[in-house]
């Protein structure tokens, strides 16, 4: 029903284009616009690490072959990608957690997997079925949280 939804653009000079200049200004953009308070801070998250042993690690290497991703519901067959997509793929499943790749693999790999994808249990699953495993873990990150103006920001 397009309720509450929001296009939104900065245009900056260039000279004016550096990260702290552009957090500054989205932040009173949300703050004039919107009436959003905006605090950045350092947090204990939980997130996942993509992890792998030596023996899969050589299993799941390219052979080499161009680069093709074919998917389905039901699953993913993806041929020398790099394992920035892997993370994209499975974060497309689970959008609000976090995933980071600690598998130290540098080259491209090709695999399939046969999941219900939208179904993180089950592509969690089938991924460790083909030596890739997905762990919880903790960690200190930078995280940013809105608040609107009427709430307490502590």
């Amino acid at each position: 029903k397009c309720k509450n939804l929001f296009d939104y653009s900065l245009i900056l000079p260039v000279k004016a284009a550096s990260a702290y200049y552009l957090q500054q200004a989205m932040r009173n953009d949300l703050k004039n616009y919107f009436g959003y308070r905006v605090k950045v801070a350092w947090r204990q998250t939980d997130y996942w690490k993509l992890v792998t042993t030596r023996k899969w690690r050589k299993k799941l290497i390219s052979k080499g072959a161009s680069a093709r991703e074919t998917f389905t519901y039901a699953g993913v067959s993806l041929q020398n990608i790099s394992m920035k997509e892997v993370i994209a793929l499975i974060h497309s499943v689970s959008q609000w957690e976090i995933f980071v790749d600690k598998t130290g693999i540098q080259k491209n790999i090709d695999l399939h997997i046969d999941a219900i994808m939208t179904d993180f249990n089950d592509v969690r699953k089938a991924l460790a079925g083909k030596g890739l495993f997905l762990e919880k873990a903790r960690k200190k990150i930078k995280t940013i949280t809105i608040y609107d103006s009427k709430s307490q920001i502590h």
